[in-house]
């Protein structure tokens, strides 16, 4: 079998001062990356970072070896490869999807792992997951539609706008005022949810990560 190369996908910054390195986009993320990568790499892996923006015509044009700290010549990918989708940054707006869609098939075909797994991470984008995991009971600030709501807004009652993709904040929106009700009314409302607002995300939220 031959020895398959581990690539991982990450946001990077463009650095003009150091073009030979794949300057990382640490304002997402931190240094994650790096904790990953070197445990990778002294567990014997090849490992390769990648940028979304360097995906055409089924490859990636750029290829960065972390191993030897430098660009190689990109190399097809195929069925003894492990790609890590580990960062999906600006697919996360409605414009993009499309293409991120487009490509996480394509890698698939290549036969490659994947993790992530592609299906569920394109689940995940859109929004519209939370009215699946409420019809299931588990426990999510109950989403609405739009259209359901804005009588109850208008009648006082708080809640929290968010398009159905998007991530980190991006877009949110507490409807507070009259200014915000009118915001509301003029807004493409299938392309947003709502839920109640929950005065103790205020004090943060924790995250839970299940592993096998």
């Amino acid at each position: 079998m031959k020895e398959g190369k581990l690539i991982i996908t990450l946001s990077e910054k463009i650095d003009e001062s150091t073009p030979q390195n794949f300057a990382v986009d640490e304002s997402i993320g931190g240094k994650d990356y790096a904790f990953l990568a070197n445990e990778l790499k002294n567990l014997g892996h090849e490992i390769y970072f990648v940028n979304w923006n360097d995906y055409k015509n089924k490859k990636f044009s750029r290829m960065f070896n972390y191993n030897k700290s430098k660009f190689i010549k990109p190399k097809k990918i195929s069925k003894n490869d492990l790609i890590f989708l580990y960062k999906q940054e600006g697919f996360l707006i409605k414009e993009n999807t499309a293409k991120f869609y487009k490509m996480t098939k394509e890698l698939q075909e290549t036969g490659a792992i994947i993790i992530n797994n592609p299906k569920t991470v394109r689940w995940n984008i859109s929004k519209e997951h939370l009215f699946y995991l409420m019809d299931k009971n588990i426990g999510v600030a109950k989403p609405y539609h739009i259209v359901d709501v804005i009588d109850r807004i208008i009648n006082g009652e708080k809640f929290v706008i968010k398009p159905k993709i998007a991530s980190r904040g991006n877009g949110l929106r507490l409807i507070e005022t009259k200014e915000d009700i009118k915001w509301l009314k003029e807004l493409e409302k299938e392309e947003y949810i709502a839920q109640e607002f929950c005065p103790g995300i205020r004090d943060g939220e924790k995250s839970l990560i299940f592993i096998g």
